[in-house]
């Protein structure tokens, strides 16, 4: 069962001329783990708990809950606390096709081998280019992420490594970031992306009768042994600094310790990523969409089986969890998705065929357009005057989220899911609801029980 948990509510410190700011406790034995409004933590013992409790903080334990951003002194008007309407885009997603060598069960894309693809033309690709090169000089940034998307990516693998040797040629060294099927992989190709330093995660669903059970060529024949070949290939070359996502769903999910063993023990992959299926627009896919419940019940068994390998002395990372408890530990807001709302436009931009602006992977929803590069010469201009009339910006927030200690990590949750659950804002993401409310206590239970496991997982002396 997982922690239970109360609240101490805001209050003002006369002696400090601050506010205390509120925090949710969670409280186990003599540890004590305090999580403020704002996504921030600290471990305290009795002694300090009470003193907050009782109105008595001191000097010193102001100090330490100043540092820790519980209270807030009224002559400092932010507390160096970030607003969440920031826009600073650091992530460029550039959709090249909506053409896949494969037909999986639960694709999310309008996109086949017919008359309908959409490949992007070069000159939209130097465009582009040269529309992310003007924002970076103009706000002196140059540190980005490319994540060329598809469909495959890897089919258009020759404007990929373009994109790559423009940007750099111009003075920016960009993190490119693909997702692939890993059916095109060979060893020119792998030789290629290594020697680029192209960041590649393969998806592959578990072993060969649940993948091929998911993941099929267009004609229908299985994929997993071309899969599985290619991703050991590009392991080896990586020395082993590969990742892997792999797609859970109604007919798998309850296999995921399995599919998480056969990843980390069979596969020696280190770094994976379990994502849950959710509603296609473009595929029937309702029969491989998960309850609540059952995301609930999944989350809670990826998490211990990871700690399982963890105890086991596997080293093994899954993205989701790793970066939750990062946020628990460090509120250090290090993915666009999961660690402070949906930041689709603030941080992340997407970039169709056509050169219109997106605020996330939604490109084929027309009605998520923002912009166009030839039309909106300023992106921060571009995106500011979308957050004031866009329904994609529109709060995410329902009565439940009123007394959840996760609203400050979720925020509502992924705009994409919302609009596949048929909803739009400010109806919130059910499915990381479900993984939020689960998985958060159990890792705050964690971290004040499994030192030890909890910083083999992180890799470092966190606790």
């Amino acid at each position: 069962m997982s922690l239970e948990y109360y609240r101490i509510e805001a209050y003002h410190i006369d002696e400090i001329d601050g506010d205390f700011l509120g925090a949710y406790v969670f409280e186990e034995k003599t540890r004590k783990f305090l999580l403020s409004d704002s996504g921030y933590s600290i471990l305290l013992n009795n002694v300090l708990l009470e003193k907050i409790k009782g109105h008595k903080i001191d000097e010193a334990l102001a100090v330490i809950l100043v540092q820790h951003r519980f209270i807030k002194l009224r002559n400092y008007q932010t507390n160096g606390i970030k607003s969440y309407n920031e826009i600073h885009p650091v992530y460029f997603m550039i959709d090249l096709t909506n053409r896949c060598n494969m037909a999986c069960k639960y694709c999310l894309r309008d996109g086949d081998d017919c008359a309908t693809t959409k490949t992007i033309s070069k000159s939209t690709v130097q465009k582009i280019c040269d529309y992310i090169l003007a924002y970076c000089r103009q706000n002196n940034e140059d540190k980005i992420t490319i994540q060329p998307w598809g469909g495959e990516p890897l089919l258009e693998k020759n404007i990929i490594f373009e994109i790559q040797d423009y940007l750099t040629a111009n003075g920016i060294n960009p993190c490119i970031s693909i997702e692939s099927n890993g059916v095109l992989l060979n060893d020119e190709l792998i030789e290629e992306l290594y020697k680029r330093n192209i960041w590649t995660s393969i998806s592959i669903d578990g072993p060969k009768q649940i993948h091929d059970r998911q993941r099929v060529f267009r004609n229908g024949k299985p994929t997993h042994s071309i899969v599985e070949k290619n991703l050991l290939k590009l392991r080896d070359k990586y020395d082993g600094r590969v990742s892997v996502i792999a797609t859970l769903t109604k007919k798998s999910y309850k296999y995921v310790r399995d599919i998480i063993y056969y990843l980390v023990v069979n596969l020696k992959i280190e770094n994976i990523k379990l994502n849950f299926v959710h509603k296609s627009s473009f595929a029937e896919n309702e029969d491989l969409c998960m309850t609540a419940d059952e995301i609930a019940q999944c989350t809670e068994d990826i998490f211990y089986t990871i700690m399982e390998l963890i105890k086991k002395g596997y080293k093994v990372g899954d993205y989701n969890v790793y970066t939750k408890m990062m946020n628990l530990l460090y509120n250090r807001k290090s993915d666009v998705c999961i660690c402070d709302g949906c930041h689709g436009g603030r941080r992340m931009i997407t970039f169709d065929s056509k050169g219109d602006i997106y605020p996330c992977d939604l490109t084929d929803y027309p009605e998520e357009c923002i912009g166009n590069i030839e039309e909106n010469s300023n992106l921060i201009k571009c995106v500011k005057e979308a957050m004031e009339n866009h329904p994609y910006f529109q709060m995410k927030r329902e009565e439940r989220c009123n007394a959840c200690p996760w609203f400050c990590y979720c925020k509502g949750g992924c705009t994409v899911h919302i609009k596949t659950q048929g909803k739009e804002p400010p109806a919130v993401d059910d499915i990381e609801c479900a993984s939020n409310r689960k998985l958060y206590p159990l890792m705050v239970e964690w971290i004040l029980n499994h030192k030890e496991e909890v910083n083999a997982f992180l890799q470092e002396e966190v606790l």
